[in-house]
């Protein structure tokens, strides 16, 4: 029998522009695999929305919380906008199988005896004390115990990464969370990039916004070392502006920002491919967080990695890797050697790293994810 699924998100699910691509291809499978799909919209744009993050929020963190993550998307302002969007939802498609939102912070669990599925990276408290490393203010506090409520009720929940299950096993105490992989955000091809010509063009990739910043710097300054020696080094920067570098005194020629790309854009998304079909390497060595999902989709592409060791990253690919290296230390001469690494390698040995770069990619496709999760689904819910 065809199963129906309403899948809340916060954003346009028909849109690869949003989040990371992930409702996108998590609708579009479940529709490939026979599942008839509802897609709900949960966001608002309004003036309240405007009013809290551009006025109030600013003045907050210039005043008494410079640190606070606290947004109009945590507020209970928000919650309750959102409660009576779940309740229409509801309403409209009560024949629906399964309920899946695509975050920790909004589930219509409280409004139906229908199974309702929480999918994301990580809960807010994760957020706050293993990035920022701290205890969640005042303002953060409320919205964490809202989405601690949600998270406690639903019927199943899935993390995209190893160490946030583990800790939300923890932190929850439920035994109803689970991590069943990552997945690569990307349309799939069986087309393998020139090899030589990847190694010729000396192509180095970062992809990253600006919170990767620290990374990109690091990086930009490791390019600038090479290039006397490399003359043909080209650095391209994808997500960021020369504006969101610290200093844009000194962009060299050979380094490029494209700022973002969007994939619902046909002559972006056409770049953003190219670039992934021509790099050398993919390059984020920002500590903590290096971001995964680009490092995953380069991987796929054939790209060899050079990122930070964070846990994440180690806990899904092991402590030793054979698809590129890892860069314990964010810093331009670290940086460099590793490059060089790569710049150096024989045909046939850089060959064999992207070989092995796809290679460790190929569980991590949406259609096995998909399964994998509807199995769970079925049989526990």
């Amino acid at each position: 029998m065809n199963k129906e699924i309403t899948v809340f998100t916060e954003g346009d699910a028909t849109l690869a522009s949003t989040w990371s691509n992930i409702p996108y291809f998590l609708t579009a499978t479940l529709e490939e695999k026979g599942y008839t799909v509802h897609r709900i919209n949960i966001s608002d744009t309004g003036f309240l929305q405007r009013f809290y993050d551009k006025f109030l929020c600013r003045i907050l963190r210039h005043t008494f919380f410079p640190h606070t993550t606290f947004r109009y998307s945590r507020s209970i302002f928000f919650t309750r906008k959102i409660q009576k969007q779940l309740k229409e939802a509801l309403a409209k498609y009560p024949q629906s199988d399964y309920y899946l939102s695509t975050s920790f912070s909004f589930s219509p669990k409280n409004y139906t005896d229908k199974p309702c599925i929480l999918f994301c990276d990580w809960s807010y408290e994760y957020l706050i004390t293993h990035f920022n490393q701290r205890q969640p203010d005042c303002l953060e506090k409320a919205a964490v115990r809202r989405q601690d409520a949600l998270i406690r009720k639903a019927d199943y929940v899935f993390a995209l990464f190893p160490d946030v299950a583990q800790h939300m096993q923890a932190y929850y105490k439920n035994t109803n969370i689970a991590y069943l992989g990552n997945v690569i955000n990307s349309e799939l091809t069986k087309e393998k990039p020139d090899f030589a010509r990847k190694l010729a063009g000396q192509k180095i990739l970062f992809i990253g916004l600006k919170k990767y910043r620290e990374g990109v710097e690091a990086l930009i300054q490791s390019t600038k070392l090479l290039h006397p020696v490399y003359p043909a080094l080209e650095l391209n920067i994808v997500g960021m502006t020369a504006s969101d570098c610290s200093d844009t005194s000194d962009v060299a020629s050979y380094i490029h920002f494209h700022g973002y790309l969007s994939k619902d854009q046909p002559d972006e998304k056409a770049l953003y491919d190219a670039l992934l079909q021509d790099s050398l390497v993919y390059v984020n060595t920002t500590p903590v967080w290096a971001g995964f999902s680009s490092a995953l989709e380069s991987l796929y592409h054939y790209l060899p990695v050079i990122t930070s060791p964070y846990q994440s990253f180690t806990d899904t690919f092991s402590d030793t890797i054979d698809f590129g290296y890892y860069c314990k230390e964010n810093s331009p001469a670290q940086i460099s050697k590793l490059l060089q690494h790569v710049l150096q390698l024989s045909p046939n040995d850089y060959e064999t790293l992207c070989q092995n770069a796809h290679a460790a990619t190929l569980d991590y496709t949406w259609s096995s994810y998909v399964d994998k999760m509807m199995q769970v689904i079925q049989e526990n819910c």
